[in-house]
């Protein structure tokens, strides 16, 4: 093989690469069109509620942290925008040791979705989820949850 024949090999590669860089540019353009790409948005508050008056919180969200958990009076609560594959982690700690345990919440688009605690022996609850694609048609049955003042 000759130096020209070799070099009409790589740029013939090089056309190629482009040729094929530039469909798959135009189908990822027509996926998204269909909206295969989109991610919904969510509304979503997080909720601590203690029998003695206040938690250490630490919260992991795209929208939202509190990655050292931080004293705050309770009930708390904040709400903010999410996506679908985002995940979310409320945790809270009575630091008392004693008066029973928090109660942490995740609600979706107004729906309660994740629930934890009270626990009387548990000083410490966590609340996790990662959001899905979609939302199921009927909402989540929602918890009755009773804290006593102490």
């Amino acid at each position: 093989m000759t130096a020209n024949n070799s070099n009409q090999a790589r740029r013939q590669q090089i056309v190629e690469t482009i040729i094929l860089l530039l469909l798959a540019a135009v189908f990822a353009g027509i996926l998204n069109m269909f909206g295969l790409f989109d991610r919904p948005s969510y509304e979503v508050s997080v909720r601590v509620e203690s029998p003695v008056g206040g938690a250490l919180i630490g919260l992991q969200a795209p929208a939202e942290a509190i990655p050292e958990a931080v004293w705050m009076e309770t009930p708390w609560e904040v709400d903010f925008t999410a996506r679908a594959g985002d995940e979310i982690i409320l945790e809270a700690t009575n630091s008392t040791g004693s008066g029973g345990g928090p109660t942490c919440q995740i609600l979706i688009n107004g729906e309660v979705w994740v629930v934890t605690g009270p626990e009387p022996e548990q000083v410490s609850v966590t609340c996790a989820v990662a959001l899905p694609r979609s939302l199921p048609s009927t909402p989540l049955p929602t918890p009755t949850i009773t804290i006593e003042s102490p």
